[in-house]
């Protein structure tokens, strides 16, 4: 069994895609109720969390109201078969460099790791200072080979995978590539609000993004248009092991040469 979660929520534009892209699996998608992107590992610990089941396109949807690391442990605790692997995700904009420390997705894929589950995010990239179509079938496409690859050849114990997809049609992304992460982070500033209530309110304005696009890393090669794997630590202060992520590149850059022929 396969669990499923994302931190986009059930209404993510994504889901219907990432669900369809593993119905030859046997799953268990549980997801928050809400959109909670930027929860990184947090937990509910101060309330019961609610759950109700939800059906999208035919499919039997656990939606908690929790965060995704909650959403995780709920799956663990629920799961009525051997849990094979983790998929958090298909996320709405990228987790590139800093994004790793903020992301409910990679917290999602963080947390399988830290439950001795074989566990990869995944997230297509998204431009939001202007309107453009999203390509979510191509990652769907990707996740088509990610989630055999995920159960076939998982990265080593606390580790996980970070995949990133450049939002572009499948016949456009140039390949696959092992990526490091990369420095890309953000101008972070705070606005005061009017409030009437009297109270001080502020919010987070539309953050300045500072790319990297030092070659070899995330968001190079999204720059790029390749398909960007990094491999991550469930603790971000040990080593990165030296396993490989070869087999993942050559089955993807495999699928990808022979694109024409499969679409």
């Amino acid at each position: 069994m396969i669990i499923l979660t994302n931190d986009d929520g059930a209404h993510s534009p994504a889901l219907t895609t990432t669900l369809d892209a593993l119905s030859d699996k046997k799953i268990l998608p549980v997801v928050p109720s809400r959109d909670v992107s930027g929860c990184s590992m947090c937990i509910t610990i101060d309330r019961p969390i609610s759950v109700e089941k939800i059906m999208i396109n035919k499919h039997e949807v656990f939606a908690c109201d929790g965060k995704t690391a909650d959403c995780v442990l709920l799956a663990k605790t629920i799961a009525k078969e051997p849990i094979s692997a983790l998929i958090s995700g298909i996320n709405t904009g990228p987790n590139l460099g800093v994004d790793v420390l903020y992301s409910g997705t990679i917290a999602g894929a963080r947390k399988g790791t830290l439950l001795n589950i074989p566990s990869v995010a995944i997230s297509i990239e998204k431009n939001y200072k202007k309107q453009e179509k999203m390509h979510y079938e191509s990652a769907g496409l990707i996740l088509r080979l990610i989630k055999d690859l995920i159960i076939n050849n998982p990265p080593p114990k606390r580790h996980f995978v970070n995949v990133n997809i450049p939002n572009q049609p499948i016949k456009k992304i140039r390949g696959a590539l092992s990526t490091i992460l990369g420095r890309r982070g953000y101008v972070d500033r705070m606005k005061k609000i009017n409030n009437k209530t009297g109270k001080m309110s502020f919010i987070c304005e539309d953050e300045e993004v500072r790319e990297d696009f030092t070659p070899q890393t995330d968001s190079w090669a999204i720059s790029e248009k390749f398909i960007s794997l990094t491999l991550l630590k469930d603790m971000i202060n040990d080593s990165v092991s030296n396993w490989s992520l070869d087999p993942w590149i050559q089955a993807i850059n495999t699928f990808l040469e022979g694109r024409d022929e499969k679409i």
